[in-house]
């Protein structure tokens, strides 16, 4: 039985930021029947329409190629001003294209937020939510909200066996929307198929 593809773009640029940390800690409590690679925003520009009907930059391209392929996408994302971060609705926004026919229309998809204060990042978790909900992807329920990210992490707490719990619970709702996706376009490619075979002049 083949692996569900699950992409996760981590949407911190730092290189040891708390939301990079999450994530790693998320692919490593994925379960067996899970594979995950992780996408970064360091290259993709800010979205420019003029660019985009022209002709859409090469690491955009490479994304939308990426998040196509994948069964899952999960959209992590930091909170900055009591928000979603800037290069994570940059890349939704890219994805998005062409309106309400881009590469996340059906696409499986979640939100993972992050922050290293008490305050659960909540407002950025709503936000990426939503944005993914308006370009019509196939949300999993919820989202994971992660505050005092630095303590989460650490294994000796009992913040850590919240979010390991927590993940668990998330990596369950996303296979099950993966799993009925995918008995819809199976039952959806066999219509088709009874269809055409119906038609007159079908062998």
């Amino acid at each position: 039985m083949s692996r569900i593809q699950v992409l996760v773009v981590i949407g911190s640029l730092r290189a040891e930021s708390s939301n990079r940390r999450v994530c790693q800690r998320f692919a490593e409590t994925a379960p067996d029947n899970v594979a995950v690679t992780f996408a970064e925003l360091h290259d993709i520009p800010l979205y420019h329409d003029d660019i985009y009907q022209v002709s859409p930059p090469g690491p955009v391209e490479e994304l939308k190629a990426r998040v196509t392929a994948a069964d899952a996408v999960i959209f992590n994302t930091p909170e900055y001003n009591g928000g979603i971060a800037g290069v994570v609705k940059n890349a939704i926004d890219w994805l998005s294209r062409p309106a309400f026919a881009g590469v996340l229309v059906g696409k499986p998809a979640g939100v993972i937020a992050a922050s290293p204060s008490r305050s659960l990042p909540e407002r950025s978790a709503v936000q990426a939510f939503e944005a993914l909900t308006i370009c019509l992807a196939d949300m999993i329920p919820g989202f994971v909200a992660v505050k005092l990210a630095p303590k989460a992490l650490d294994s000796q707490t009992e913040e850590f066996e919240a979010l390991t719990e927590a993940m668990a619970q998330y990596w369950a709702s996303l296979v099950a929307v993966v799993d009925a996706k995918t008995l819809t376009d199976a039952k959806t490619l066999a219509d088709a198929k009874t269809l055409a075979e119906s038609q007159p002049g079908a062998e």
